[in-house]
């Protein structure tokens, strides 16, 4: 499986996918990335962020995504999840995470009100 890397952008501070093939994707060495959004990227089910502690916008949409690791100490505020479902370990830290940033997580069903 293709697998999705930057770390010879070290400087970006956004990142969009869109319609990625790869079924990994290395951010680590991106350690002043702000914004990452991953749009259609089916064969991705795992994303490591706990290396981007500078992280404040995260936008998963129509992603095959289930595992997301974070920092305790990351600074995510806004989060988007259209379409996509994390297993419950990964969902539960999370709302930790952004709850302790005083950020918001908007769903999918969100949207439809």
């Amino acid at each position: 499986m293709a697998m999705g890397h930057t770390s010879h952008n070290p400087l970006l501070k956004e990142l969009h996918c869109k319609y990625g093939i790869f079924g990994t994707l290395d951010i680590s060495n991106n350690l002043i990335l702000e914004k990452l959004t991953c749009y259609s990227c089916k064969n991705l089910n795992e994303l490591n962020l706990s290396r981007n502690l500078a992280l404040r916008e995260l936008e998963l949409n129509y992603s095959g995504i289930k595992k997301l690791g974070l920092h305790n100490r990351s600074q995510l505020q806004t989060i988007k999840l259209i379409d996509m479902e994390l297993d419950e370990r990964s969902e539960k830290y999370l709302h930790q995470v952004v709850g302790q940033n005083g950020g918001s997580i908007i769903k999918d069903h969100d949207f439809l009100l």
